[in-house]
């Protein structure tokens, strides 16, 4: 049956979470530790939870309108009980629990491409897309510099944020930004020029590559370069929002007329970056 989660569920749901997205222990444990909230968590229960979705509120932006939107996180069934529909139940039921509390949109990433069709098949749109970028690593330039980012920087990364959206994007306010720094930690870094920070990134480093979830701000190539040749990878790669070609990650779904509205003005992709991971 489904049914909201309870106090006494998280083992079961941080056992789910690390069966659907292995590897991940780490970040899960954080996530339950500091976001988790039972009451936004819905679950297929079969003598123990089968299958769990997070039902996270989140508010959008577009051109100074604001929108109360249900970001659908953590959809994970486990593998002897897929197949057989539940996710597609769970989400039906996140529908009338969402419209209820008076968000607009259900919205979430796709961690690969045949999931957009997936989703489809339950009223969602690509409406997201991230930019990929890539530079080799290099040294830092004279007269720049880079330093973890604090708290005092985060009017300044906010800016930097703002300028580089277009359309339909998640808003971020100081608590989400406390939330990302304790989050990433040292891999939050700004980049210096002059005196000002002109670029910021939320970074972690693989084999030969450093990548970042984002990295935004007109010096973000130079930062992304900097730091991977800082760090002794090849290479860097980092995320932003679409300036030429798109590559679908994100796709929204209507809950009233309200948010049908607003997705018939869309004229461009969103950009969808939660960074929970």
């Amino acid at each position: 049956m489904i049914r909201t989660a309870g106090p006494g569920d998280r083992p079961e749901l941080e056992a789910v979470y690390n069966a659907c997205f292995p590897g991940e222990e780490d970040f899960c444990h954080w996530f339950f530790g500091r976001v988790y909230c039972p009451e936004s968590t819905l679950v297929w229960d079969e003598h123990g939870i089968a299958a769990a979705v997070q039902l996270l509120p989140v508010r959008l932006t577009l051109k100074g309108q604001e929108v109360p939107c249900t970001y659908i996180y953590a959809a994970g069934t486990l593998p002897q009980h897929r197949g057989r529909g539940l996710m597609g139940a769970l989400l039906e039921r996140s529908f009338v629990l969402s419209a209820a509390r008076g968000d607009r949109l259900s919205v979430l990433i796709t961690q690969e491409p045949s999931l957009v069709d997936y989703y489809a098949r339950f009223g969602y749109r690509p409406v997201f897309a991230r930019q990929e970028h890539r530079a080799p690593a290099a040294e830092l330039p004279a007269d720049t510099a880079l330093f973890p980012m604090k708290d005092r920087d985060i009017a300044a990364a906010q800016r930097l944020y703002e300028t580089e959206q277009q359309g339909l994007h998640a808003l971020r306010d100081a608590v989400a930004w406390r939330l990302i720094l304790e989050q990433y930690g040292k891999n939050a870094v700004v980049f210096r020029r002059g005196g000002q920070i002109t670029a910021f990134a939320l970074a972690e480093s693989e084999k030969d590559c450093l990548t970042a979830t984002e990295a935004l701000g007109p010096d973000a190539p130079i930062l992304m370069a900097a730091l991977a040749g800082r760090r002794g990878v090849q290479s860097a790669r980092w995320y932003g929002p679409v300036t030429s070609e798109a590559k679908v990650n994100g796709c929204a779904r209507p809950l009233d007329e309200e948010g049908e509205a607003l997705l018939q003005k869309l004229h461009s992709y969103g950009y969808l970056n939660v960074l929970f991971n």
